[in-house]
């Protein structure tokens, strides 16, 4: 094999040797390829060659003869490559870096620049399984309402008892608002000190109630409501 240094240990001087490359030209169709390098004539437990693979491999369970020598099979992730897909193939122009285990070549990996990949629909795979996107479409992500300055007359605080300590309650008409939305209402500090609102709220259809201690004689204005919806359909 070529090498490119020494390394000393001691008083021991150890050749390194260098990254042997060579390319296969064989067709994408061909199971056995074939591959020529420089200054190789042996195969041995631990030899690592980096090919570059002018064509793609379409052939189910390629081998690899390297330097005239026998054929050995191409493994990668413990699995006879295919040649099925991308994603268990090569394409066009990949350079592989391979590594001789004694009876077979073993693939570290590869970097796939020429594959397109489109985006998945119910019954088409892409991106992702065709199943696995009919689930992400029935999913409902997180969403919330923002409603800022909302102004409640003082004919909407009627009395109630849901709550013994916070005798009045209005119900605000909010539009989009629904009973699975979680409300955050954000009163200013001058309205908390002088109605004293409850640390709860409620949803309902187009609606969010609040209740306050002492019922306000004039118009105000929260600041600002915020609903929530959590995320619903995920399997």
């Amino acid at each position: 094999m070529p090498f490119v240094g020494i390394v000393r240990a001691g008083e021991i001087d150890s050749p390194v040797a260098s990254a042997v490359y060579g390319t296969c030209a064989t067709a994408a169709g061909t199971a056995q390829k074939e591959v020529t390098l420089p200054d190789v004539d042996a195969v041995f437990t631990g030899l690592t060659i980096f090919v570059k693979f002018t064509n793609s491999n379409t052939a189910a369970s390629p081998t690899l003869k390297v330097a005239g020598l026998s054929a050995y099979p191409l493994y990668r992730t413990g699995v006879q490559s295919p040649g099925v897909t991308p994603e268990t193939s090569w394409a066009a122009g990949a350079i592989l870096p391979l590594t001789f285990d004694g009876t077979a070549w073993l693939i570290a990996g590869w970097l796939n620049t020429n594959t397109t990949y489109n985006n998945a629909t119910p019954s088409v795979p892409g991106l992702m399984s065709d199943t696995d996107k009919a689930k992400l479409d029935a999913v409902s992500f997180a969403d919330s309402l923002l409603f800022q300055s909302v102004a409640v007359a003082p004919g909407a605080w009627v009395s109630d008892t849901q709550y013994q300590s916070y005798p009045y309650k209005a119900v605000i008409s909010l539009t989009g608002v629904t009973a699975d939305y979680f409300p955050q209402v954000a009163f200013s500090l001058g309205q908390i000190e002088s109605y004293f609102p409850a640390s709860v709220a409620e949803t309902g259809a187009g609606t969010v109630t609040v209740w306050v201690r002492k019922r306000p004689t004039e118009a105000i204005t929260i600041p600002a409501i915020l609903c929530t919806r959590q995320a619903t359909g995920v399997t």
